[in-house]
């Protein structure tokens, strides 16, 4: 028969959908018990057949997998993560720069913990910033441009925009940490150096409490036809890989304004660590 796909499959999916598909694959597809073949189709999808897993010729029950847009799915991802982004920038730049810091009995605790205040807090506010910038680009490039078709949402941000959705939530991560830490140095200098444990120990709770959501979250994997899909196993394999890939898109773009940025970051990330172990 000339039909691509046999009488009485009985699978219910269109003739229509299984020869689009077929097409985009130019090889045969087994579905049931009956070869579908592709003959014809009209201004074939860019990129699409490296985006479809084909199995070897004759293998039996290949089950079709199903392309869709997944690029307003995507863009709303980056929009739920830039809006909390955005608050906390908002709420970091008072508590680094608008209020006074209360002191202790002892100036040289006071210096330290105050300039110790104001890098975690300049950290901080630059991390959530870079978050914002990375998921309007992001959101910018899904709504102009679009995407090819994917399995899922996640299969999209994995191909097109790992680096964007690492970097949008790895920074935004590292803002919550900071904002966390200004407020435990916050309350070692309004209670004092003896009352210093209470703070400090709270902090800590509450620091590795929010690491446990994350990397709780990072391990939920989703599960599609290609299997599991995963960044990372937890947060420092997230920081690891999100460092990764900055540098092979410097090394593969010959950016020169990323490669001067990831310098100067590191220099002066290591400089204030340097001045607080000398205060």
């Amino acid at each position: 028969s000339d039909d691509p796909v046999h009488a009485g499959s009985g699978d219910g999916m269109s003739r229509v959908t299984l020869s689009f598909l077929a097409a985009l694959t130019g090889v045969e597809h087994v579905y049931g018990h009956a070869a579908l073949r592709a003959r014809t189709i009209s201004q074939p999808l860019a990129g699409a057949r490296r985006m479809v897993a084909c199995a070897p010729r004759g293998l039996a029950h290949l089950s079709v997998l199903a392309l869709a847009d997944h690029s307003a799915k995507a863009a709303a991802l980056f929009a739920n993560v830039r809006l909390p982004a955005s608050f906390f920038a908002g709420a970091l730049m008072p508590l680094t720069f608008g209020f006074s810091l209360p002191s202790t009995n002892s100036s040289k605790l006071d210096s330290t913990l105050k300039h110790a205040n104001v890098l975690v807090g300049v950290i901080s506010l630059f991390a959530e910033i870079v978050a914002v910038v990375h998921a309007t680009v992001a959101v910018n490039k899904l709504t102009e441009a679009g995407a090819l078709p994917s399995e899922s949402v996640l299969a999209l941000l994995q191909r097109d925009y790992e680096l964007a959705w690492l970097g949008t939530n790895v920074q935004f991560i590292i803002g919550l940490l900071g904002a966390a830490a200004m407020i435990g140095l916050r309350a070692v200098l309004a209670m004092g150096v003896s009352w210093a444990t209470v703070p400090a120990t709270l902090t800590v709770s509450a620091v590795l409490f929010m690491m446990s959501l994350v990397n709780e979250g990072i391990q939920d994997d989703a599960e599609d036809s290609f299997g599991r899909i995963s960044f990372a196993n937890n947060f420092p394999g997230l920081l690891l890989r999100y460092a990764r890939l900055i540098i092979r898109h410097a090394r593969l773009t010959g950016g020169g304004l990323l490669i001067v940025s990831l310098a100067l970051g590191v220099l002066g990330v290591g400089l204030g660590v340097f001045q607080l172990a000398r205060c």
